[in-house]
């Protein structure tokens, strides 16, 4: 699956992505199932991340689907975290899967929801997915 994120200002800094695969610690980087540092070129950043069945079985091991959510943020100044004014409001981009709108705190992990299906033939992800998102 590949993952375009885009909407930087900048390309100074890195992007920092992060994958989740259920509510519990969402949007917690020690939590994520995944994660990395993407290089920023020409306001755009790609992740190429595999999508496998033993993923898939270690999320849940009696089913062949399961939702997956993605955060990003611009790292800018490179000290590994998002960082917040006093009043807790990021001052760094960011973004999820699905865009969801904006409003007090981060989206739920239902807003920012894929469904990644494997076929029971082949145990191969169904539909694999271009993933946008647009941080801001």
């Amino acid at each position: 699956m590949r993952v375009q994120i885009t909407g930087f200002k900048k390309d100074t800094g890195t992007c920092r992505v992060a994958l989740y695969c259920s509510a519990d610690h969402f949007n917690d980087p020690e939590h994520a199932l995944a994660k990395t540092s993407l290089e920023i070129v020409d306001s755009h950043a790609e992740w190429n991340v595999n999508i496998d069945l033993p993923l898939a079985q270690r999320v849940n091991a009696d089913s062949l689907e399961f939702d997956i959510s993605i955060s990003a943020y611009h790292d800018e100044n490179e000290n590994s975290k998002l960082d917040k004014n006093s009043f807790g409001i990021p001052t760094e981009l960011y973004g999820f899967s699905q865009n969801p709108k904006r409003g007090f705190g981060p989206p739920k992990f239902k807003e920012t929801a894929i469904l990644i299906a494997f076929d029971k033939e082949t145990l191969r992800p169904l539909d694999v997915q271009e993933i946008a998102i647009q941080i801001k």
